[in-house]
């Protein structure tokens, strides 16, 4: 006899990490609500980023010429 196997998807109600509005996700690692949504969170992540990065150094970069000053 052979065996049958049962998949039982599960759903999560979850609220977009980009806009906010409720969603039902197949995974738990799911953030957005759609690919739109993804592709402006990773933008903006981006943006971050880069300042981010850019700030850093320019901290580092001042701090360096005072102690050549100094």
């Amino acid at each position: 006899m052979p065996q049958t196997i049962c998949l039982i998807a599960m759903s999560f109600v979850k609220k977009c990490q980009w806009c906010g509005k409720e969603f039902t996700a197949y995974k738990q690692t799911t953030m957005f609500c759609s690919s739109a949504c993804a592709k402006k969170y990773r933008i903006r992540q981006d943006i971050v980023d880069h300042a981010t990065k850019v700030t850093a150094q320019s901290v580092v970069k001042y701090f360096q010429e005072k102690v050549k000053r100094n």
